[in-house]
């Protein structure tokens, strides 16, 4: 074989690498809540993340006699659980199925699903062109109040952690604060049993350069993390979003079904009429706290 033909065939076989490798759905953290005795159905989470746009269209796991994609959506002033035909994954942006929101429920269980255990799960994610893949993921067991991954633990379907927040866990006291920008009216969804919540607010600029909220962290939640929601194909989904950007003059509503802050792991129950400070990172280290006031769980502002 001539040296120029080697080369081609070298680089057609690189170009297929770095395409499967771009196309390839990615699962992190996933994880399943254990089940009591007797207890029929439990839920599997985790992140997504494709390097094309695809949909999760099916999930299967030998734990359950059925299996199904579901979404929580609110109906009047009720949050309901949904099953939906598929979950749209945006290419580059990842998906969060978490409690509250979007997930894998496992029902009429087959064997028990204790701590400590794993259940494996198969997800077939489907292109645009109607081309399907399968995805095996062997899910840890965690405990009905647990919140995700342990730190450092992983599947072995991955290899990537989600780019959370960029490193903005400082001393909010020490930042000077953006010149000319606000947050205000900043309100916190109180949801039972430790689940993932939401924080909404204003945000208004009357600087006169670009406000670039890039982050927030609060001492009350172990992960707090800027998201969108978007819709794709007709469906709705979470994304995370690296940053906002608020114009001179202009401002911007984080509300519900919209850009919020999303609140995992709570150090303890959301009451009321309490009230939580969290603070906003923005472009240049720069930092703003606000006081936000917890309220019911069928709030919409």
């Amino acid at each position: 074989m001539s040296k120029p033909l080697v080369l081609a065939v070298i680089q057609a076989c690189f170009l297929f690498v770095v395409s499967a490798a771009q196309a390839q759905v990615v699962v992190h953290e996933p994880w399943v809540r254990a089940a009591v005795e007797q207890q029929r159905a439990t839920g599997a989470f985790m992140r997504l993340s494709s390097g094309t746009d695809r949909a999760l269209v099916l999930a299967a796991s030998p734990v359950a006699r059925h299996v199904e994609i579901h979404a929580m959506i609110l109906e009047g002033d009720v949050m309901k659980m949904r099953q939906i035909p598929r979950l749209a994954l945006p290419a580059g942006q990842a998906v969060e199925l978490a409690p509250g929101g979007y997930h894998i429920m496992l029902i009429d269980l087959l064997s028990p699903v204790r701590e400590g255990g794993h259940v494996p799960l198969t997800l077939t994610f489907e292109s645009p062109d109607g081309k399907q893949e399968t995805v095996e993921v062997e899910a840890p067991v965690r405990p009905l109040a647990g919140g995700g991954a342990k730190p450092g633990e992983h599947s072995h379907a991955h290899a990537h952690a989600h780019p959370h927040a960029p490193g903005h866990a400082g001393d909010a006291s020490a930042a000077a604060a953006p010149e000319g920008v606000s947050v205000t009216a900043c309100w916190i969804r109180a949801l039972p049993n430790r689940l993932p919540s939401a924080a909404y607010f204003r945000i208004d600029n009357r600087g006169a350069r670009n406000a670039v909220l890039v982050g927030a962290q609060s001492a009350r939640f172990g992960k707090v993390m800027l998201h969108a929601n978007q819709t794709v194909d007709g469906m709705a989904t979470m994304v995370h979003a690296d940053q906002v950007v608020v114009p001179p003059g202009e401002r911007f509503e984080f509300a519900p079904g919209g850009h919020h802050v999303m609140l995992e792991q709570p150090a303890s129950e959301l009451r009321v009429g309490d009230a939580v400070p969290l603070t906003f990172w923005f472009e240049g280290g720069r930092a703003l706290t606000e006081s936000c006031e917890i309220r019911p769980a069928a709030s919409l502002k």
